[in-house]
């Protein structure tokens, strides 16, 4: 049916709160329905608001091994500072 609406999949690396909303907002597309698929790296499914998955051991460190390398990978290197130095 031709209903004038438009869907849009868009892929956000980081989630600022309504930072969705806000950007079809500033470019003139309203909001009428927004679904989050995923969440890092767990993908919703099923799981309908407010229910909880309970993660195995096994899951739980898996995951937990993901995250850990990605935020090892996303850190920037700290600046060497220089403690031997010569007073006036």
């Amino acid at each position: 049916s031709l209903d004038n609406r438009t869907h849009l999949k868009v892929s956000i690396a980081e989630g600022r709160n309504r930072i969705v909303r806000r950007m079809m907002d500033h470019v003139g597309h309203p909001v009428v329905n927004l679904v989050r698929i995923s969440h890092g790296p767990f993908r919703l499914g099923r799981l309908k608001a407010g229910d909880v998955k309970r993660l195995s051991e096994r899951e739980y460190l898996f995951y937990r091994r993901r995250i850990m390398a990605e935020q090892i990978k996303e850190r920037k290197p700290r600046k060497k500072v220089d403690k031997h130095y010569e007073e006036d």
